[in-house]
């Protein structure tokens, strides 16, 4: 069976303690596609842990050829467990088969009763004060600096108000709105859902806030090249939907990746101007088999 991933942990044992540890893993992608990857528990080892008692803290993700990530296991065991225990990672392709996994070697970690050693209590150092004045005095005089800067001005609140009227607070202020629209399922047009910096913060150097407007148009954002559960829940969240879906086997592309979509005019080009369509229209897919 082919290696689809190397899996590599920083130590082969689980430092623990008060029933409580982790350690982290190198995943890499060993072939020259991208990789949809999920990552589980592997408990078939002599003296198996409890399920109950690890997680694995990644979420699932794409891996590029070649590409590596870091993968965390955590251990919360109950209190008054002893013993000495095993487990194992498991790197698997989504969706997966029987053949696209990958068992990485066995971690070994050891509970026991009663609390740990008990660190002997902190005093304080004479430099270690002096380190602490200079770090408040520096901190002290970079926010002098920064207020000094900006004039004492912060970022006023235009959120929820309508795109002229933000831009009317902006100019009063002495700021100038650099506009983003954008479609929000279930909000009205023209009004503004966020903005950067936000209320209070000090006015940038550039004197600019973005605002994200609300748009009764959706754009149509690209989604070639990705796997298709993650296209169809980009396009679900610009307020479209998938279309109809063919299939080819030509192409670059990784296997179950969109190839093209449709539309795609101004959306997948290098300088790409934006697309904007009637909220919940279709765009085909062609996908890679």
């Amino acid at each position: 069976m082919p290696s689809f991933y190397s899996i590599t942990p920083l130590s082969g044992q689980m430092l623990v303690t008060g029933n409580q540890g982790e350690i982290t893993f190198s995943v890499a992608n060993t072939t020259d596609r991208i990789l949809q990857t999920r990552f589980d528990l592997g408990l078939d080892v002599p003296t198996p842990a409890k399920k109950e008692w690890l997680q694995v803290d990644t979420k699932p993700c794409n891996i590029p050829p070649k590409g590596t990530v870091q993968v965390i296991a955590k251990l919360k065991a109950p209190p008054g467990t002893e013993g000495a225990y095993h487990f194992c990672i498991v790197a698997a392709t989504a969706p997966r088969t029987d053949e696209d996994f990958t068992v990485g070697p066995t971690i070994s970690f050891t509970l026991a009763k009663g609390a740990g050693p008990v660190a002997p209590p902190f005093k304080i150092k004479w430099w270690m004060i002096l380190i602490g004045v200079v770090v408040v005095l520096a901190i002290g005089g970079g926010i002098l600096a920064l207020v000094l800067r900006n004039g004492g001005s912060n970022v006023p609140d235009v959120g929820n108000k309508k795109s002229d009227e933000a831009q009317t607070i902006l100019e009063k202020a002495g700021l100038k709105a650099k506009i983003h629209e954008g479609f929000y399922p279930g909000k009205d047009a023209g009004m503004v859902q966020s903005q950067t910096p936000t209320a209070g913060q000090p006015a940038p150097d550039d004197k600019v806030v973005t605002l994200e407007i609300s748009s009764a148009l959706a754009s149509v954002p690209c989604v070639e090249g990705l796997q298709v559960f993650d296209a169809m829940t980009k396009l679900k969240n610009a307020g479209l939907q998938a279309g109809d879906q063919t299939y080819t086997i030509d192409g670059t592309a990784a296997n179950n990746a969109v190839v093209t979509q449709n539309p795609r005019n101004e959306v997948c080009t290098p300088h790409p101007s934006g697309l904007k369509v009637a909220p919940g229209t279709k765009v085909n897919l062609q996908i890679k088999r």
